[in-house]
């Protein structure tokens, strides 16, 4: 289910026909594209491989710690940061130590003695490869039915399936009291692990959160206020994998890949002011530190930005992720939200949603670009990383370079 430490355990592999991974120490393909998938599903986590794996790599991989297993007490890894465990357990503990989820990423031998353990490994991310290729390492047997497929991703020359452990969602349907059915992993953010389901007549989300995180009770606390656009709560408990929230599923999806920002701003704008035409009372005082001066208190979502609306087509059709929700200033939403726009690569789309706002809530806004300073010097440390959550939402070209500079651009031209 997870480590002691209550970290995601995943194994990770490249699977062609037959369960082949590879031939000796080769990969018995190349395919373009499966590579750097590898990476965008491995970075950020803590890799875990056996000594023959590491050493076709030859080096550590950047963005991610490794931790080698072997059995050799005199073997050394050659590079400074990679980690050296004597057996699975070693690795486990050295793996909670560093506290990054972990990808186990091969060869045979780990994979199976990963899944081995049980409750150890909650998912299986395999790239299928469509190719009959001459190979004598293989991929452990899945047993298909205690691992239902959450996600799958087709690409060109392959197609990525993730499968997550049945006790996960044998867990969630003893929290809602029925089974569920037609699990799918929904994408755009990094804070909680998100799946939709059916049970009956109702369609549900999932979200699980890291363990100790309070996201549940604040999300909780916003929900039964029934703000505008929001998801009902349905119910929340605690798993192995975490704290869970369970809401009603609205209907709507991802901003459309093809809409340029100017059509999405005045969408975002309206929805924004329905939320702001309530004033969060009940709700905790914003703790934003060195924030300018506001022109009202209002519910501030706290997190708003394209990639936390449901759309359908250009039109805003629902809010999520409310645990960043509180009582604040207005401007801490709209900076937010125009940022979000500059980076997908329009400030006139920031400039049409401040116009759109302002006509939509009647209120006329104090220091708008103090805000977007003050946004900009908070985005800055960590806006690379936004990168994932962009291609979750189906904008995997926003990439962190790009990001940085287009935050850059923006942040020279506040002055």
């Amino acid at each position: 289910m997870t480590t002691p430490g209550g970290l995601t355990v995943s194994c990770v592999a490249a699977v062609a026909r037959h369960g082949v991974i590879g031939n000796g120490p080769d990969i018995p393909w190349r395919v373009p594209g499966e590579q750097a998938e590898f990476k965008r599903r491995t970075l950020g986590t803590t890799l875990l491989m056996g000594r023959a794996t590491y050493a076709s790599i030859g080096r550590p991989l950047p963005g991610r710690t490794t931790v080698v297993l072997t059995r050799d007490p005199g073997w050394s890894p050659g590079h400074d940061g990679v980690h050296v465990a004597r057996d699975l357990d070693a690795a486990v503990s050295i793996a909670d130590g560093l506290g990054a989820p972990v990808s186990v990423a091969g060869g045979a031998q780990v994979y199976a003695a990963a899944l081995a353990v049980p409750g150890l490994v909650d998912a299986q991310v395999l790239t299928e490869i469509p190719l009959e290729v001459h190979g004598d390492v293989r991929y452990p047997a899945i047993d298909e039915a205690a691992w239902p497929v959450v996600e799958r991703a087709e690409h060109e020359g392959f197609t990525v399936v993730v499968r997550w452990t049945g006790a996960r969602l044998d867990a969630l349907a003893a929290l809602v009291d029925g089974p569920v059915a037609a699990p799918v992993l929904l994408r755009g953010g990094t804070h909680a692990t998100t799946l939709a389901v059916r049970q009956g007549d109702r369609d549900l989300v999932a979200r699980w959160f890291p363990p100790g995180d309070e996201a549940v009770a604040r999300e909780r606390a916003v929900l039964e206020m029934a703000p505008p656009l929001a998801p009902v709560y349905v119910i929340d408990g605690t798993t192995p994998w975490g704290p869970v929230l369970v809401t009603t599923r609205l209907a709507g999806g991802a901003p459309p890949p093809d809409a340029a920002p100017e059509e999405l701003a005045p969408a975002m704008a309206e929805a924004l002011a329905a939320l702001h035409a309530r004033d969060g009372a009940d709700l905790p005082v914003s703790s934003a530190v060195a924030a300018p001066p506001s022109a009202r208190s209002v519910l501030v979502h706290g997190d708003f930005w394209s990639g936390n609306l449901l759309w359908d087509g250009r039109r805003a059709v629902g809010v999520v992720d409310w645990t960043g929700a509180c009582r604040g200033p207005a401007e801490l939403d709209v900076a937010w939200a125009r940022q979000d726009l500059v980076l997908l690569g329009s400030t006139e789309a920031a400039r049409i949603f401040l116009e759109a706002y302002e006509r939509a809530s009647g209120v006329r806004l104090g220091d708008v670009p103090a805000w977007d300073r003050w946004a900009v010097d908070r985005a800055a440390p960590q806006v690379a990383g936004w990168a994932t959550n962009y291609a979750g939402i189906g904008r995997p070209d926003l990439t962190g370079p790009v990001l940085v500079e287009r935050l850059r651009r923006f942040s020279d031209s506040l002055g």
